[in-house]
């Protein structure tokens, strides 16, 4: 489909902002599919990274996630893939201290040949390091990374957390 381009500068959110924090909601899914929202200046699909922040399986999901979303000019993209009605709620942004980069995948425990697999997920408690200090968009002295984490084809219940490890 063809992105949908948000003017999120308005009210609460400054024009200078450089990115906000947005939980986006998909419900009444019809289909499998997903979310992706990004920084943008046009609907063109050329500018989509290629990210998802919300993934669906089936008919009949009700599903949130928090993503943090550059802006350009006071804009976001969302490209939606799939039947359903999304919901974005903006609950801050960055004007200052923040330095906003494109999305760029770096685990992707799938088979997917244009991600470098760093390793399957081995589940129940292993950790697998990965190491964002070394992408080219992260500088050497980045006090911390604002990311999004997508858990998918779950098999059973559990979670998936993000922390500092050396």
């Amino acid at each position: 489909g063809t992105p949908l381009r948000v003017n999120v500068a308005s009210g609460d959110v400054p024009s200078d902002a450089s990115a906000v924090a947005v939980n986006l909601t998909v419900t009444k899914t019809e289909e499998w599919g997903f979310v992706s929202a990004y920084a943008c200046s046009s609907t063109s699909m050329e500018e989509w990274p290629g990210n998802s922040n919300v993934n669906f399986d089936s008919a009949g999901m009700t599903i949130a996630n928090s993503a943090v979303v550059p802006l350009t000019d006071g804009h976001l993209c969302l490209l939606t893939y799939g039947m359903t009605d999304v919901i974005m709620d903006v609950s801050g942004y960055f004007a200052s201290g923040f330095e906003a980069i494109e999305g760029e995948r770096v685990v992707n425990s799938r088979d997917d040949e244009a991600t470098p697999k760093q390793g399957a997920m081995a589940g129940y408690g292993t950790p697998l390091r990965v190491n964002v200090g070394a992408l080219d968009s992260v500088p050497s002295d980045a006090a911390a990374v604002a990311v999004n984490i997508t858990a998918t084809n779950a098999q059973e219940w559990g979670f998936v957390a993000a922390y500092p490890c050396a």
